[in-house]
């Protein structure tokens, strides 16, 4: 009979923690074995102090009393340990059976989200309350089916898809996405928006990567936020305070009655200047350009009618003289007056003409 070989390792010789055990059955087996350990030393204790004779029983008793509390109080601790133990593995089980109903809530609604604004044949109220469910998925405790319901919200109006929309479908579409991005959600792609007429009112969505095609924006766009994941193409800014964007961002766009405080090489030949205020202008140059079509340039900016301020001209630009493509305006005209208490203004001083460019204008 072949001999049976020994492991070289007993399987319970297992090294010593550093820290207590947190296991429920080491806590029970130490209760028990110390209740059991504790009733011996109890009986062992009266065989003890009943032995003696009976003027030596009360002074056995005293002596043996604070070794007795002792070992109850041992016994008491372990048991409230195990008991604490047991009441925190019930808990644990219970938070993860309502994380799990949680995930199957939010799955759920989802699900019904997704349904409600994906119906062609929805009502805005049904698009609307799809849009709730979706918010609701996206801002709740697990984040895992936030960017999916972003996502969703996203494909509903990404494209043209929102023209087929009511304004109050987009704008509750909007302010889901916003509050997601507020609480740190984000979506899993970019967002890009068309627009096939001037008539459809842009709205800044911050936190995400957002293309403007076409449309309008319009006063009260630019205020405080974050424009640098903007761009915009083919898009009509109307009456606009223009903050400092960076121009490679705005291609073939229209600027119509804006107020233009700093400009770059870049965006004066990539769009189009129509009635803007040039007054104290700053202009960054742009060497990436070259060549610059200076004529181009000034040709477009005389059709547009863009003028400065008298006093306030633009600052000098590297190439381009503003006195060949600027009106000169009486500064007053910057001014409201109270109805009949307007001023006699001074004509407009239309731009340098010489020679040369008198007849290519011609």
């Amino acid at each position: 009979m072949a001999d049976r070989k020994t492991p070289d390792h007993d399987p319970l010789d297992r090294p010593v923690g550093d820290k207590p055990s947190r296991e429920e059955r080491n806590w029970f087996n130490m209760s028990v074995d110390l209740t059991i350990g504790v009733a011996i030393c109890i009986v062992i204790a009266f065989a003890y102090v009943f032995s003696g004779a009976e003027g030596v029983r009360s002074e056995r008793a005293q002596s043996i009393q604070p070794f007795i509390v002792a070992m109850f109080a041992v016994v008491t601790f372990s048991t409230i340990v195990w008991r604490g133990l047991v009441s925190t593995r019930q808990a644990d089980e219970q938070r993860r059976q309502n994380d799990a109903k949680d995930q199957e809530n939010l799955a759920k609604l989802l699900i019904d989200g997704t349904k409600l604004v994906s119906d062609e044949k929805a009502t805005s109220a049904s698009r609307r309350a799809g849009i709730a469910s979706l918010q609701v998925v996206i801002l709740g405790p697990d984040d895992r089916f936030a960017s999916g319901a972003m996502d969703v919200l996203l494909d509903t109006i990404r494209g043209g898809g929102h023209e087929s929309l009511h304004e109050e479908t987009v704008d509750a579409v909007l302010r889901a996405i916003s509050a997601g991005l507020t609480a740190g959600r984000a979506p899993s792609s970019d967002l890009k928006l068309e627009a096939t007429h001037e008539s459809r009112y842009w709205k800044p969505i911050f936190g995400l990567p957002v293309t403007y095609i076409g449309g309008r924006v319009a006063t009260g766009f630019f205020q405080n936020g974050d424009y640098s994941q903007m761009v915009f193409e083919n898009t009509l800014f109307n009456s606009v305070g223009l903050p400092s964007l960076n121009p490679y961002l705005l291609d073939g766009c229209i600027f119509r009655k804006c107020k233009v405080t700093q400009t770059s090489d870049y965006l004066l030949l990539g769009n189009v200047f129509e009635e803007c205020d040039f007054s104290s202008t700053i202009c960054s140059p742009d060497w990436n350009v070259d060549p610059f079509d200076t004529a181009d340039v000034e040709r477009r900016l005389r059709g547009g009618n863009c003028f400065f301020y008298s006093g306030f001209p633009p600052a000098q630009h590297r190439i381009l003289d503003w006195s060949r493509c600027l009106i000169e305006r009486d500064p007053r005209r910057r001014r409201l007056y109270a109805l009949g208490h307007k001023p006699e203004f001074l004509p407009d001083r239309p731009p340098k003409l010489d020679i040369e460019s008198r007849t290519e204008d011609v």
